[in-house]
């Protein structure tokens, strides 16, 4: 004879215990150092803001009787390429209108930003010659070369050919002539030179006539 006895069984269920201690109070030092973190993106902003306001005082000093000036410490200051950076933050503070110029300063401006768009024009018109095997420069004081043909020069050798040229108070090239400070006598390079340096122009100016040079190098075929 058998018994059967059936007993409940209760289920287990385990628990954990953490020991939750309290976050430590910042030290008196610790909120300066932040606050003093976020103080100086705040002063940051304003101090942007005040050499702005330091550069529009300076550009009220440019009178358009210095341009030329100006513009000339410019290009002994600035390359090329900082140039054109200095074309771009410029349009972008010239749009703002925070700040209002009198009439003068607005032509002043405008002068200024025609300067230089035309340099930038220059350098392209540069590149695009440098390609054709030849580089051209030219030293006309106060003036800028504003047009000229791109050469295709198809002499067999290579030289620096240094044209001396009259130029008159509308930028026309009226006389030029080889300059002796030339280093070839190669007359097909001559000739292309003179040809071209009769083609270029440059800015007007109140000068009737003035002297000055472009020089051509060849680099030949």
């Amino acid at each position: 004879m058998f018994s059967i006895q059936l007993k409940r069984h209760q289920d287990l269920i385990s628990e954990s215990y953490y020991l939750m201690e309290p976050e430590p109070e910042m030290k008196k030092e610790d909120v300066q150092d932040i606050e003093a973190i976020n103080g100086k993106s705040t002063n940051k902003a304003f101090n942007e803001d005040q050499e702005f306001k330091e550069m529009m005082r300076n550009f009220k000093t440019v009178s358009a009787n210095d341009f030329e000036r100006t513009t000339k410490a410019m290009e002994e200051a600035k390359a090329s390429e900082d140039v054109q950076e200095e074309t771009s933050v410029t349009k972008s503070y010239a749009g703002s209108n925070t700040y209002a110029l009198n009439s003068e300063d607005t032509e002043s401006y405008k002068k200024l930003q025609e300067e230089l768009k035309q340099r930038l024009n220059n350098k392209k018109q540069a590149d695009e010659h440098a390609k054709t095997k030849s580089t051209l420069t030219y030293s006309l004081k106060g003036r800028t070369l504003t047009y000229y043909k791109i050469p295709r020069y198809l002499c067999e050798s290579g030289g620096k050919i240094v044209v001396s040229i009259r130029v008159n108070d509308a930028g026309d090239v009226i006389d030029a002539y080889i300059n002796g400070a030339s280093n070839s006598d190669n007359q097909c390079l001559i000739n292309h030179a003179i040809a071209y340096a009769e083609t270029v122009q440059f800015d007007a100016s109140d000068k009737k006539e003035q002297l000055g040079t472009i020089t051509f190098l060849f680099k030949g075929k």
